[in-house]
């Protein structure tokens, strides 16, 4: 989650990956957004290459604080642009959820 130019994760709830067993359970998590705030949700395929994925997941984050320091005219079809490095080794799926005042 991003808000006004700082990033940090969503707390990961226990349990198995999402849809990794058909009689899971899972804990809902319900955290408090406000106007401007992005949440960006990612499969690992947006921070996984041939390099260490803690590099790719710092730029990431850098990105996503610069997205949110500067409010305005910045569009999520903007993020995408910033965010889409094709990986020819994985399939990336995102989703931006951005607050609306």
């Amino acid at each position: 989650m991003s808000r006004a130019g700082e990033t940090s994760p969503l707390g990961l709830p226990p349990g198995l990956l999402l849809g990794a067993g058909a009689d899971s359970a899972y804990r809902v998590c319900t955290p408090r957004l406000r106007p401007g705030d992005l949440v960006l949700f990612h499969t690992d395929g947006l921070v996984e290459r041939r390099v260490p994925a803690e590099a790719l997941l710092e730029q990431v984050t850098a990105t996503l604080s610069a997205f949110t320091a500067a409010p305005g005219e910045q569009t999520l079809g903007r993020l995408r642009e910033l965010l889409h490095h094709p990986n020819p080794d994985d399939d990336t799926c995102t989703l931006a959820v951005r607050v609306l005042p």
